[in-house]
C-alpha cells in the first residue's frame, strides 16, 4: 500500500468514524430531549421534517467521502451527484417506511413491536433489491458445493 493510499484509507476511517459518532450523539440527544416532552404533538409533517434533516446532515458526510476524499481522477460533482441522488432517495424512503410504520405500530399497540419484527422481515427478505436499488450493485447466491474437510482438520 502506498503512503497516498494509506493517508486516504486513515482519512475515510476517521470520517467513518466522525459520522458514526455524529448519528450516535445525535439520537442519545435526541432521545434525551423526547423524553421529557410530550410527544403526542410530534406528528407526521414535524417527523418528516426531522427526516429531511437527517438526509440533509448524511449528505455532507456522502459528500466528503464520495466526491472529496476519492483518489485521483475524482469524479466532478455532476458525475457524483448522478451516482448518489438514486441510492439517497431509496435510503430515504426505507427509513420513512420504517418510521411511518413504527409510528402506525406505535399509534395502533402502543408500542414497537409489531413495526420491528415487519421491519425486520421486510428488510431480510428485500435485501437484494436494496442494495440494488442503495448502491447499484446486483447479487447473485453464490452457489458452494460441499467438500469434506481434510482429514487433518479432524
Amino acid at each position: 500500500m502506498t503512503l497516498q493510499q494509506r493517508r486516504l484509507a486513515r482519512s475515510r476511517l476517521g470520517l467513518g468514524i466522525t459520522n458514526v459518532g455524529f448519528w450516535v450523539l445525535l439520537a442519545a440527544g435526541g432521545l434525551f430531549w423526547l423524553a421529557g416532552r410530550d410527544t403526542r404533538g410530534l406528528d407526521l409533517f414535524r417527523l418528516g421534517v426531522i427526516l429531511l434533516t437527517a438526509v440533509a446532515a448524511q449528505s455532507v458526510f456522502d459528500f466528503v467521502g464520495g466526491a472529496w476524499l476519492m483518489p485521483e481522477p475524482r469524479p466532478s460533482v455532476k458525475t457524483f451527484l448522478r451516482g448518489w441522488a438514486p441510492g439517497a432517495v431509496a435510503h430515504t424512503l426505507v427509513l420513512a417506511g420504517v418510521g411511518l410504520l413504527s409510528y402506525a405500530s406505535f399509534q395502533r399497540s402502543g408500542g414497537f413491536c409489531p413495526a420491528i419484527g415487519a421491519a425486520t422481515a421486510g428488510l431480510a427478505l428485500g435485501r437484494r433489491h436494496l442494495l440494488r436499488a442503495v448502491a447499484g450493485v446486483s447479487t447473485a447466491e453464490m452457489q458452494r458445493a460441499i467438500e469434506p474437510l481434510p482429514e487433518s482438520a479432524l
